[in-house]
Parts: C-alpha cells; structure tokens; sequence
C-alpha cells in the first residue's frame, strides 16, 4: 500500500499508449473520433480495461485525471451506465475502462466481447482462490 503501483501502471500506460500527458492527448483522440465519423473506417485506438475492488475504482478515476488526459469509463453502477461504457469501449470511444471484481465476475461475458489491448488487475491477491 501506498507505493505508487497506480501512478506507475499510468505511466506504463501513458508510454504503451504513445501519449504526451497533456492536452494533445485530447486532441489526439478527438480527431480519431472524428475520423471515424467522416470515413466510416475503423481506426484503431489502445483500450485498457483495470479490474479493481470496489473501494478502489475512485482512486483509480481520481489518479487517472491527476496524471493525464484519459477517456475514461467507470463500468459499475446501473445498468444504463454499464451499458453507456460498454457502448463505448465497443464503439472504441474509450481508452480505460474500470470495474470492479464482483461486476467483471457477473458480467465477464459482455465485457470479454471486447479485444482489451491491456488488462490491469489491481489487488487480484484479493480473488486468489475465489473465481
């Protein structure tokens, strides 16, 4: 606890993802929106999904804004907002997706229908026999 392992997971990401860490990376991923839109292609763009506890997905929400520009969806919650980040990731309008164990557990099928490029378990000594 307490020794960076998010802030180094974002870094990782930040790098994996090619991003600068500042406000192109929101241009950046506008223009492949809009792209996608005047051209009907499928442009290519990193999705990462982190798996969590509960109590963490706000830390994670929290230290993602704090070190860089992410599109970010939080995949917990009510139906529709599970379905809106859904949506998302599918449509490739996201760049992380963060749930927690007990709602990945319920609901691995839809989110699996997804090709994650990168898959962060954060804590997942906590599941160790579990699933």
């Amino acid at each position: 606890m307490g020794l960076g392992k998010t802030v180094q997971v974002i870094a990782f990401l930040t790098v994996a993802f090619g991003k600068t860490g500042d406000e192109r990376d929101g241009k950046r991923m506008r223009k492949i929106r809009q792209f996608r839109q005047r051209t009907g292609e499928d442009r290519w763009y990193p999705k990462a999904l982190v798996i969590c506890p509960s109590s963490l997905i706000k830390n994670w929400e929290s230290e993602l804004k704090t070190w860089g520009w992410w599109n970010v969806y939080v995949y917990h919650g009510s139906k529709e907002e599970k379905e809106i980040a859904l949506q998302a990731a599918k449509k490739g309008s996201l760049e992380i997706m963060i749930t927690n164990y007990e709602t990945y557990r319920m609901r691995h099928a839809d989110i699996n229908m997804v090709e994650w490029d990168c898959v962060i378990a954060d804590e997942c000594h906590k599941i160790k026999g579990v699933y």
